[in-house]
């Protein structure tokens, strides 16, 4: 409930274990994030996400909200990793 109350919330890494087969997240963590998302997406909140993942590597029902054009910007940074540059 507090995510879902912070007046600006910031997500670092969605699916960050899903680019190794064997872990994709379970349906109980895909659900709470789902949950969040349209708490936030129908309060009109702001709510940042970085992910390593292509839009289209996201489960639809998450994607599905940051699509809306008219409340939502998808930016793509194309930089490298800066932890191979250590």
């Amino acid at each position: 409930q507090s995510y879902q109350q912070a007046p600006v919330l910031i997500i670092d890494d969605i699916g960050a274990g899903m680019k190794h087969p064997n872990e994709k997240g379970s349906e109980w963590e895909w659900s709470r994030l789902e949950e969040l998302l349209v708490h936030r997406y129908e309060n009109v909140m702001p709510t940042m996400a970085t992910t390593n993942l292509q839009p289209s590597e996201l489960p639809e029902r998450i994607i599905s909200r940051f699509r809306d054009t008219a409340m939502s910007r998808i930016v793509h940074n194309a930089a490298g990793d800066y932890r191979e540059t250590r």
